[in-house]
Formats: structure tokens, sequence, C-alpha cells
């Protein structure tokens, strides 16, 4: 059983740790609730940005090199990432310097200085990231699905930006939306790996219980309007075709989330799932093709992708659009279904190996104020699930007016396979 530790400061701050005395690194990993979920059209990608430039020097480490310099000087690694929901920054390394780690993660997030010099050049690096996915078709097919699916709402845009609002950021706004978003009730600092309980509450009172409460900003709620089947095309001159089917699922919290991710496996996880096998064993048409779940406060998505050959598109699409059948018409056999349970505990396991990786699934669970779940727990919840609860969710989910074709590759509109969707109809 895992040991977990939690604590609730009188700011409303929360830390967890993460104990275990075997291991040879620590993790410190600050979690705020924000992201690119949360902003205002003309702020779109401000998440995203702040995260860069909370790297670029503080009152009392002036630059990005003397701070990097700093963590590379104890032997650890640094990083930090952005989603829709939350926005991260952690250290790793050695466990005698975890004081020092959280010094560091604490002077970034309260005394980030956001030089205007350091933000015009960090304008081009943003850009120039962007350029860098729009070049990328399987990324660009994942943004195209999301815009589809919430067009002029936060949850469909970027979390990069755009061009036009990368370059519009200044000083000011930095400094507005950390006023807004950074504080106690909305930050949660996860300890994992070689440390105690006792010096982790320590250490984090020290840096962080003073930190101003400010209570936590809520988005702008999803409302689910779609009633038909969407198409959508992006022309490139690519060699290979990138294909997301994407269908309207569940958020977090969701009764049937379980049953749902064992649904993803047994489509498209693993080299041995169904799709995996009719792609790329069968038809020898793809490279990469995956099925997974993605869960929000109050949406989710069902996504199914693939690399395809551009010469067989019709087909392809139709036997993706038949294996989702498959399921909705047939009970999936114990034997796959066991199959499919033994596969997801063993990565979720897998992926719990590293005190990283423990620290942001915990981390994960608290800033977005899940329900807390151990590894443990999780597993007893895959274990439960049934035949019939596949083939129910199956059939809740895998409809026409649930669905998103998204194309990219070298086709016009004229290109798109639209009666397919209409054979997720039973």
């Amino acid at each position: 059983m895992t040991s977990l530790f939690t604590h609730t400061f009188s700011n409303k701050l929360r830390i967890a740790v993460v104990p275990d005395a075997r291991a040879t690194t620590t993790t410190v990993l600050v979690l705020v609730g924000v992201g690119s979920s949360y902003e205002k059209p003309e702020q779109n990608g401000l998440s995203h940005f702040l995260e860069h430039m909370c790297f670029k020097g503080t009152t009392r480490r002036p630059s990005a090199k003397v701070l990097i310099e700093e963590i590379e000087s104890l032997g650890a690694v640094t990083n930090a990432f952005t989603s829709r929901e939350y926005t991260g920054y952690y250290i790793k390394g050695n466990p005698s310097h975890v004081a020092t780690f959280v010094d560091l993660l604490s002077d970034i997030y309260h005394h980030s200085t956001f030089p205007e010099q350091e933000i015009q050049k960090e304008k081009g690096v943003i850009l120039e990231e962007i350029n860098m996915y729009e070049d990328m078709p399987q990324q660009k097919a994942d943004e195209l699905l999301y815009d589809a699916l919430y067009p002029n709402h936060a949850a469909g845009r970027s979390i990069l930006g755009t061009p036009r609002t990368v370059k519009s950021f200044s000083q000011k706004d930095f400094q507005k939306y950390v006023r807004q978003f950074y504080g106690g009730e909305n930050t949660v600092v996860l300890f994992s790996g070689k440390v105690t309980p006792a010096m982790a509450k320590k250490l984090a009172a020290t840096q962080f219980a003073q930190t101003p409460r400010r209570a936590r900003s809520k988005k702008a709620s999803v409302q689910e309007q779609q009633r038909a089947a969407q198409y959508v095309v992006r022309t490139k001159p690519t060699d290979q075709a990138h294909v997301i089917l994407g269908l309207r699922s569940y958020g977090r919290g969701h009764k049937d989330l379980t049953a749902v991710r064992l649904l993803s496996t047994i489509l498209g996880r693993g080299m041995s799932s169904r799709l995996s096998l009719a792609l790329r064993e069968e038809l020898g048409a793809a490279y990469y093709v995956y099925a997974h779940q993605e869960s929000y406060e109050d949406h989710g998505v069902f996504v199914i992708a693939a690399g395809i050959d551009k010469t067989r598109l019709g087909a392809i699409v139709e036997r993706i659009v038949e294996e989702c059948r498959q399921c909705k018409a047939l009970p999936v056999s114990p034997k796959e279904l066991a199959k499919a349970k033994e596969y997801a505990i063993g990565t979720l396991r897998m992926g719990l190996e590293l005190s990283d990786e423990v620290a942001s699934f915990y981390g994960v669970q608290m800033v977005l104020r899940q329900k807390l779940q151990t590894p443990e727990q999780l597993i007893a919840e895959i274990q439960k699930v049934s035949v019939k609860d596949i083939q129910r969710v199956a059939q809740a989910l895998f409809s026409p007016e649930r669905s998103t074709l998204v194309l990219v590759g070298p086709f016009s509109k004229a290109d798109l396979p639209k009666g397919a969707l209409k054979r997720l109809s039973l």
C-alpha cells in the first residue's frame, strides 16, 4: 500500500508527500490550477508563456543563466509544463539538496520578475514552437479536433496561443495573471521519493505557508451542443495522412470513466489492441495507431488517431468505424477484457516507477480537486469492470452525433468519407 501524507496550511495551500526510503532521488513539484481553459480570448497562450517566463530570472536570481546553472550544479534536472487545466514546475535530483529545490521553486513561484527584454526574446521562441507544431501533422490534427469540438471557447483553443496573442503580451499581463491565479487555494506542492513527511512539511511551511490565499478562480463551463457528425480537413502536402476520430465522452469523476479507459485499451493501447492488429498487422496501412480517453472538469473526448497510407483513406476510416461498431454490437470476450485489465494495471505500475511520475500522479488529482485515489484503489476499480460495462459505454459513446472526423494530408473536402460516420449507428 502506497503511503501518502497530506497537509493544508491556513492559506489553503496543500502539500502531499509520498515517501520512498528506497528511492535514490527526490522530486519537488509545484502545481497551479490554471491552464489554457481559464484564459479569455485575448489571453490565449498566456498560461504557457508565463510558464516559460518563470525561468527568466527572479529578484534573487536575476537571469535564466543564474537560475539554471544553480539547479544543474546540484546535479538536478528541472522542467515545467502547461495543460488545459493546470501548470507545473518541478526539480528532481539528489535527496540531500531537497531544501534548495524547495527554495528555488518558491523563488520562481513568488519572485519571478518577467523582464520586458526577456519577454520580447521569448516571443520569438514561442512563435517558433507554434511553427514547429504547425509542421507536425499529428499535432495539428489534435488541435483541429478541439477547435471543432469547442468553437469560440477556451476549451477548444490552442495551449500555445496564436501568433497574434503571443505578440501582444507585456510584463503587466504576466503580473496580473499571477495575482489572479497563483495563490494558496489554487496551488499544491508535492514531494516524492527519498524524503520524510516531517522534512517536507517543514520546508513547505518555510517557503509557501505565507503565500497569499487568493480565491480559486473558475473557468467557463462547456456546453455540449453537437447534433450531427462533423468533418474537418486541413490540406497539407504530406507523405502520410493523419486521421483522428474524436467522440464526445465523459469528464473527471464520471462513474463510467474506468470502463471507458478500458474500452480505449481494447481498441488502441498496445500492439495487440484491435486497431493495431487491424491497421498495422492485417492491412499494413499505418505505423502509429492509438486510442485514449481525455477527461477534463466538465467534459471529455475519446480519441482514436492514426498515421495512415494516404492512398487508402476511405478503406481505413471504414475499418476504424467498423471496429467501433463491433464494440457496440458484440460483447468483448472475458479473455480479451482480462488482457486489457492486465495491460492497464501493468502500464499504471510501470508509470509510477520514478519519483517525478509519482508526484505527478497524486499532484494532478489534488490540483484538479478529484477524489484522491491510490494506485491500489484504481486497480480495484479496473478489476470491477465487466463485459457488460464495456459494451454499455461503447453503445453510449460511439454514435454519429458525438463524432468528429479530422484529416490532415493532401486532401480536399471532396475527399472526406462523409458517409462513414453514419455507420456508427446500430
